[in-house]
């Protein structure tokens, strides 16, 4: 069983809309970290990701916390600037046309 390998555990439960879009943007990143200190999965349930995060010390676990919630922060903060961008050339589109 892994939880006795390690002496950290955190379970996160996050819920977004789009839950597609971030598990996409982050899986990349999921698939390419390596540890020997530290392990991570999911499981997702429509609209809601479960993170099981585990660590064999303290410094490996944050870390481990930190990456996925800084991606899916990095993600969501893109989102939004290209999400404003879009709105802001329909607005001028519509200012041209007038």
């Amino acid at each position: 069983m892994i939880q006795g390998e390690f002496k950290h555990y955190a379970c996160i439960i996050l819920e977004m809309d789009d839950m597609d879009k971030i598990i996409k943007a982050i899986e990349n990143e999921h698939k390419t970290s390596r540890s020997d200190r530290s392990k991570c999965f999911w499981i997702r349930r429509g609209n809601k990701l479960m993170l099981k995060i585990y660590g064999k010390d303290r410094s490996s676990f944050i870390a481990t916390i930190s990456s996925y919630l800084r991606w899916i922060k990095i993600y969501n903060d893109i989102s939004d600037v290209l999400e404003m961008k879009k709105i802001n050339i329909i607005k001028n589109n519509k200012k041209k046309r007038s």
